[in-house]
């Protein structure tokens, strides 16, 4: 099997797809899978077609590392038309799963299959942390320039956020302690006015 050293000149594209649950049509929410890339043409895999966004679409870097992290990845989309902000303020967009790939082409725009990998390859899996958009307006042309910059979470980090530690009721002190009656008084006390200091 060949190798990425066995050509002497190869190009790399990053696809992006976000499976929105709640995307707002216009007149509700579906489910609406976003696929794009920063490659020169669209391109199909896996059943879905990248829309090309080229130099529209940057994605941070990320590093190789032996065990699995919780680093985040940021994504800016430019060149967003003014009729599509709607739509991406009313949807549910945090959240959402996010898969990154990234994909080895020769010089003319030839997928290398010849790889003794998977091509494209699977480079980042996370959710969207958040997001932000930004306008620039220009007064001589009249005309507004839109930006989306998304912030992911890798799924990582969502584990490494999870909850540890027991709750502070009377059944959980029970369960683990079956004759301490500590917290027995807290549900009585959940709602109570104290006046500390009188």
């Amino acid at each position: 099997m060949a190798t990425l050293d066995d050509y002497p000149s190869v190009r790399t594209a990053t696809f992006v797809k976000i499976d929105v649950d709640y995307y707002w049509t216009g007149s509700g929410y579906a489910f609406q899978a976003l696929t794009f890339s920063d490659h020169l043409t669209d391109f199909e895999f896996n059943g879905d077609t990248y829309t090309a966004l080229g130099k529209l679409m940057s994605v941070s870097s990320t590093s190789s590392e032996i065990s699995a992290s919780g680093q985040g990845v940021s994504m800016q989309l430019s060149g967003i038309p003014n009729s599509s902000i709607q739509e991406i303020v009313n949807s549910k967009l945090k959240g959402a799963p996010v898969e990154i790939y990234r994909a080895f082409f020769l010089q003319d725009g030839t997928l290398l299959t010849t790889l003794d990998i998977d091509n494209p390859l699977k480079r980042y899996v996370g959710y969207i942390n958040n997001y932000s958009l930004t306008e620039e307006w220009d007064f001589e042309n009249k005309f507004a320039s839109n930006t989306i910059t998304i912030d992911l979470g890798s799924n990582v980090d969502v584990i490494q956020r999870k909850i540890a530690g027991r709750k502070t009721n009377s059944r959980s002190m029970r369960r683990h302690f079956g004759d301490d009656d500590t917290f027995d008084r807290v549900g009585s006390l959940v709602n109570a006015n104290i006046r500390f200091g009188r």
